[in-house]
């Protein structure tokens, strides 16, 4: 009876320690600002150049077998749903607008298609992800680039693959990625077909849009009105 009050107790303090929160890591991209939680593709290496943000070492990866394992995939999802945080947090520095974004994911593929007449092999990669703004939650848009390889009886492909997308808006307040979705998928039928595909980075790249300083728009607003001033002369003369 000792033991099990013990354990008891014991399960009581467990419950009553405090659980680890995600924590927030915002990296400095030129422009703007971009906020990650470290529990969005844990064990990236993540770094910036030239306003990019790149997640590299990522370990997605499938293979397909003709004959064996003829469909596979894998697939990692981050999203902000069920009151999570947003995986992603985009703000723009004072003196812009966030005006769009650019994103891809890029990799390795390797394919053969054997020789029957009934033989195939090919593999996709993408990603599929949906913006929104921060304060209001308003959708933004859907992005979803993908590269397709499918390969013939006989025929063979391999190298390195980037697949980019793009989205254009604008906003002045701070946006969040409400989901993202990233893909990779691997097929092959027939004798001696096979085929292999591996996600290893994902970048985000964001346009910004310079807002006039209010003495630079007095001094254009002010210009423009000299300009009418002229024109409704030139037209009384």
């Amino acid at each position: 009876m000792k033991k099990f009050a013990i354990a008891v107790l014991s399960l009581g303090l467990l419950g009553a320690l405090p659980v680890a929160q995600a924590a927030s890591v915002t990296v400095d991209a030129g422009n703007y600002l971009l906020s990650y939680e470290d529990t969005f593709l844990p064990g990236a290496s993540v770094s910036v150049a030239g306003g990019v943000v790149t997640f590299g070492g990522l370990a997605y990866s499938t293979f397909a077998i003709g004959g064996s394992i003829e469909t596979n995939g894998v697939l990692g999802s981050f999203d902000s749903y069920g009151g999570n945080p947003f995986p992603i947090v985009i703000t723009a520095k004072a003196g812009y607008t966030l005006s769009g974004l650019v994103e891809s994911v890029a990799g390795d593929h390797r394919a053969v298609a054997g020789e029957a007449q009934d033989a195939q092999a090919g593999v996709v990669a993408g990603l599929v992800s949906r913006w929104v703004t921060v304060n209001g939650t308003d959708p933004l848009g859907q992005n979803t680039p993908y590269q397709l390889v499918s390969l013939a009886p006989g025929q063979a492909s391999a190298g390195a693959f980037n697949a980019t997308g793009a989205l254009a808006f604008s906003s002045s307040g701070p946006i969040g990625l409400s989901a993202l979705d990233l893909l990779a998928g691997a097929g092959a039928t027939g004798q001696g077909s096979a085929a292999y595909v591996s996600l290893s980075q994902y970048k985000i790249g964001v346009q910004t849009t310079a807002v006039p300083e209010p003495e630079m728009l007095a001094l254009v607003l002010a210009g423009l009105g000299v300009v009418g001033l002229r024109a409704r002369r030139g037209q009384q003369a």
